[in-house]
């Protein structure tokens, strides 16, 4: 993905493009990776298991010291306007406005030929107190499983996996690049995972489809390096090859994941990769998103700290 630039005709300072939104960048955005907060939806209720969980209170302004103003989200939103159209059948809800699409409670619609309110707020910071280490990187880069972002494996203090980061930018452009020394994380919420989903998503059929798109991957004019990298996952046959959410679990696709974490229940922490851009370490750029297993971000020395995310 390539970051965006501010057009000729915005005033300077009149820009908002900040690290930590997805409009700030032009590329292929894995809407995927959202999944877990798709839970109003019954068709994405229980996929794989997956399931996040709140550990920080985020807010938004416009400046670093204007007003701040919560960051909601339809978890939180207990008032449903038009809620008397909501239609409830056997534990599911439908409205009419859109009776093809099934849910499983009743959130905020937009009602129809309503006029929506103009957005008052142009937000360019993001507010949180997070738990905040640094974390050692390996020094290999990684090609994502599914898309070209690049992924840097983040190791404990005994050189094992203990997760990973999903930059932006693809393999080639970071292999040379990559910090040797540790790099600020923060830390996100708290998810998990089954490693063995009973869900439609883990059909036979879309298991041949993974093991066929492997083969195909296998018989492409790849670079050697990322050749490679394909050859040891098809070689190693790993199961969360077929998961129905391998796309977004770069992890489970690395070299260094442990077969013995092949089952279960997988639990972590999302984190972001902050740079700070001040001397006082208070406010910081977002560089990249992921996820740590959670006994190791558990055992890891943090410190709560007020970061602001320009």
């Amino acid at each position: 993905m390539e970051k965006r630039h501010p057009s000729n005709q915005v005033q300077m300072g009149e820009e908002v493009l900040p690290s930590w939104s997805w409009l700030t960048y032009r590329g292929n955005v894995q809407s995927e990776s959202w999944a877990a907060g798709w839970s109003y939806l019954a068709t994405s209720q229980h996929e794989g298991g997956w399931q996040v969980f709140p550990t920080v209170h985020w807010e938004h302004s416009e400046t670093k010291d204007s007003p701040r103003h919560p960051a909601s989200s339809l978890e939180t939103r207990t008032h449903i306007p038009d809620s008397e159209n909501w239609k409830e059948s056997d534990g599911h809800y439908i409205h009419p406005s859109i009776p093809d699409t099934v849910f499983s409670r009743p959130i905020p619609l937009p009602r129809p030929h309503q006029p929506q309110p103009a957005v008052a707020q142009r937000s360019r910071y993001l507010h949180c107190t997070s738990k905040h280490t640094t974390w050692t990187l390996h020094p290999k880069a990684y090609h994502a499983f599914a898309g070209n972002c690049a992924i840097l494996a983040l190791l404990d203090q005994s050189g094992n996996l203990a997760g990973h980061l999903r930059l932006n930018t693809s393999e080639s452009d970071i292999r040379h690049h990559i910090p040797t020394n540790p790099v600020d994380l923060i830390e996100l919420s708290r998810g998990q995972v089954e490693l063995q989903p009973q869900s439609p998503g883990s059909a036979q059929t879309e298991k041949e489809e993974r093991l066929d798109m492997l083969q195909r991957d296998l018989s492409f004019p790849f670079p050697v390096p990322l050749m490679e990298e394909l050859t040891a996952r098809k070689a190693k046959e790993k199961e969360l090859v077929l998961h129905p959410l391998a796309d977004v679990f770069d992890e489970w696709s690395l070299p260094l994941w442990p077969e013995a974490r092949n089952k279960g229940l997988y639990e972590f922490y999302n984190v972001m990769w902050i740079k700070w851009l001040d001397e006082g370490e208070t406010v910081a750029e977002r560089v990249a998103v992921g996820r740590i297993e959670k006994g190791a971000w558990e055992g890891k020395e943090t410190v709560v700290r007020a970061v602001i995310i320009a």
